[in-house]
């Protein structure tokens, strides 16, 4: 039985507050996970800086090069 491996893991939480991450924004130092709350915050900024942006379904949002938001 093959099992599939999601971007974000359960035990994944935000990176500024105590919550359950919902999306992962990738950039080039490294990955940061964020509630929806604090991605919503800076959503404008991740989509400017970000090469990848998963949310809790593990769909990209957006792709190295994208100017929008899925």
């Amino acid at each position: 039985m093959e099992t599939s491996k999601t971007i974000i893991q359960p035990q994944d939480f935000c990176d500024r507050c105590v919550a359950r991450a919902a999306y992962m924004v990738v950039f080039n130092n490294g990955d940061l996970y964020f509630c929806r709350h604090h991605f919503h915050e800076h959503e404008d900024t991740f989509v400017n800086t970000a090469l990848d942006i998963y949310d809790d379904t593990d769909t990209v949002l957006i792709d190295a090069g994208s100017s929008d938001i899925q």
